[in-house]
């Protein structure tokens, strides 16, 4: 939930964002429209596994999940090495 706030500039919501998290079968809405354009589809697929509602879809371990953060952020190596400018940093975790 942090690293969504962190890229998106809020938390995701579960349902229609009231009440307990935990009641309920909806899985997370994530910010994708507030993401980066160049890393979109890559964030939106880690945190599309990251936030399942059913422990056994999320990443099994946090290598896993560092591996797919990674990965999310590899567009941004293509721009940089094509010469590109972009705004933000590539993103360490």
């Amino acid at each position: 939930m942090t690293l969504h706030e962190l890229v998106a500039g809020s938390l995701p919501q579960w349902g229609e964002g009231a009440g307990d998290i935990l009641v309920g079968d909806d899985e997370a809405t994530i910010a994708i429209e507030r993401f980066d354009p160049t890393l979109r589809d890559g964030l939106s697929s880690f945190f599309s596994q990251a936030l399942r509602r059913s422990p056994d879809e999320r990443f099994g371990n946090a290598e896993d999940m560092l591996r797919a953060w990674h990965r999310a952020f590899e567009p941004l190596d293509k721009v940089i090495e094509e010469g590109g400018q972009h705004r933000g940093r590539r993103a360490q975790a």
